[in-house]
C-alpha cells in the first residue's frame, strides 16, 4: 500500500467559520496566507468526511503565522462518523511558513476526521492541513475458457493464461467489478485480489455472494472491417455457430440461444437477409433488435439461400453483422467463424 494524500469530499465547522472567506479549502491551497478558520467558540472544530476509507499515516499542517497556539488541538477519527479513536494531539508550537508533518501510528481504517481546539476558548486556524494516508487495494480479473482476462477498452479481453498472478491485478485488474460482460464466455470465474488485513484475518467473512442474477441483453455484433470479395460467383456461405452446452458427460444439449445475421455490399449502409417464404432479399434495420431476431438470417436455415440472386446483388466488398440472444443465462449463443466458398472451390 503506498501512502496518498486523502481526497476531500466534505468539511464543516462548528460552531462555523470565521467568515465566509475562511473555509476548509484554503487549508487545502498551498498558500499560506489563505485560512481555514473557525469562529470563536469554546473548544471549536473542524470535521472531515474522506472519499473513502484510509489507513491514516500523517498530517502535514502550517499554522497562521504568529497566531500558533491556534492549532493546539487534538486530531480524531471515525470510520462511520460515530465512534471515534484519538490520532494525534498538538500543544506545541510548529514553524511559520513551512509544513510539519505529525506522524500517526493508528492501524485503523478511517473516513471522517474531526480536528477539536484544545485549552481556551478561542479560534482552531491552519494555513494547510494535508490530511495522508493508505488505501487497500482491491482488484478483479475475470477467467474463462479462452485465459485471464481484464476489463481493457470496454470488454472482457485476454491478458494472459492461468495461474492467475499478482503482477496481473497489479498492471490489468479493475478496481470495480464492471457490469459489462462483454467478452466473457459463460463458464467465466471472478479472481478477487486484495491486501485489506480485515479481509486477509478473516476471509470466511468477506467471500463474494451474488446478489441479484439476471439476463443478459441481445448483443449486436457487426464487422467493421470488408471482405474484398472476387470476381468470381459465391456458392456457399458457412456460418459456425453454438447454442448448445455440454452436459456434465460431455454431450451436447440444445438451448434457447438464438444467432441471426445479415450482410451488406456498401460498408453498412444497408443491410439485408433473406425471406425464407418470400425467397427474396430484403432490407433489415440491424438497430431494431426485435425485428432484427425475427427477421434476420437464420444460419442453420440456409438451404432455400438463393445464390444467383445474392451474386446479383453483391458487390465487390462484404461485411456481416450478428446478434446473438440468450434468453437466460443457461443459454448459449455464439459465432465461432464465417467461411465464404466460391464457385472455384477457394474458401475464405
Amino acid at each position: 500500500m503506498a501512502e496518498i494524500e486523502a481526497i476531500i469530499t466534505n468539511s464543516a465547522c462548528s460552531p462555523g467559520w470565521y467568515s465566509a472567506d475562511s473555509l476548509f479549502a484554503n487549508a487545502l491551497d498551498g498558500n499560506y496566507s489563505t485560512l481555514a478558520h473557525s469562529a470563536n467558540a469554546t473548544a471549536p472544530y473542524f470535521t472531515l468526511t474522506l472519499d473513502k476509507p484510509y489507513k491514516i499515516t500523517k498530517f502535514s499542517v502550517a499554522p497562521q503565522s504568529g497566531y500558533l497556539s491556534r492549532t493546539y488541538c487534538t486530531i480524531d477519527a471515525s470510520a462511520d462518523g460515530t465512534a471515534w479513536t484519538r490520532l494525534y494531539t498538538n500543544s506545541a508550537n510548529i514553524p511559520n511558513n513551512t509544513m510539519t508533518d505529525w506522524v500517526v501510528t493508528d492501524s485503523g481504517r478511517y473516513k471522517f476526521i474531526k480536528i477539536t481546539l484544545t485549552g481556551s476558548a478561542g479560534y482552531l486556524v491552519f494555513s494547510e492541513f494535508r490530511t495522508f494516508g493508505e488505501t487497500d487495494t482491491t482488484k478483479y480479473l475475470c477467467a474463462d475458457a479462452d485465459g485471464v482476462k481484464a476489463f481493457v477498452d470496454a470488454v472482457w479481453t485476454v491478458i494472459g493464461e492461468l495461474p492467475v498472478t499478482e503482477d496481473m491485478f497489479g498492471e490489468y485488474g479493475a478496481d470495480m467489478f464492471p457490469q459489462d460482460l462483454s467478452g466473457l464466455l459463460d463458464d467465466a470465474e471472478v479472481y478477487f485480489f486484495t491486501d485489506d488485513p480485515l479481509v486477509l484475518e478473516t476471509p470466511e467473512n468477506h467471500a463474494l455472494t451474488v446478489r441479484e442474477t439476471v439476463t443478459s441483453k441481445p448483443k449486436t455484433i457487426i464487422q467493421t472491417v470488408d471482405f474484398d470479395i472476387a470476381d468470381v460467383d459465391i456458392t456457399k456461405l458457412e456460418f459456425e455457430f453454438v447454442t448448445a452446452k455440454r452436459d456434465s458427460s460431455g454431450n451436447a444439449v440444445g438451448t434457447n440461444g438464438r444467432v441471426r445475421a445479415a450482410f451488406s455490399f456498401d460498408l453498412g449502409v444497408n443491410w439485408y437477409t433473406f425471406n425464407n417464404q418470400t425467397l427474396e432479399f430484403e432490407t433489415l434495420d440491424i438497430t431494431d433488435t426485435a425485428a432484427f431476431l425475427e427477421n434476420g438470417l437464420n444460419p442453420s436455415s440456409m438451404s432455400a439461400f438463393d445464390y444467383s440472386a445474392f451474386n446479383a446483388l453483391r458487390t465487390a466488398t462484404l461485411r456481416f453483422a450478428y446478434i446473438l440472444e440468450k434468453p437466460t443465462l443457461t443459454d448459449a449463443a455464439k459465432v465461432r467463424k464465417t467461411k465464404i466458398t466460391y464457385a472455384s472451390g477457394v474458401a475464405i
